[in-house]
């Protein structure tokens, strides 16, 4: 769960947003302006698809 207070993270936003589509990583420069380093920490570690495939409801 994320503890960084509200931040002028445009509302329409998704995690997608936080994802470099041609490399497939996480834009750390973006989660580091919009969270607090211990969010940042946690969001990093979440490691990401290579591979591409499409989201679905778990």
């Amino acid at each position: 769960m994320v503890i960084s207070p509200e931040c002028d993270l445009p509302c329409e936003s998704r995690v997608s947003t936080l994802i470099n589509n041609a490399t497939k990583e996480w834009k750390v420069d973006l989660i580091k302006q919009w969270f607090i380093p211990q969010d940042v920490e946690a969001i990093l570690s979440i490691p990401l698809s290579a591979h591409g495939a499409r989201d679905r409801l778990i």
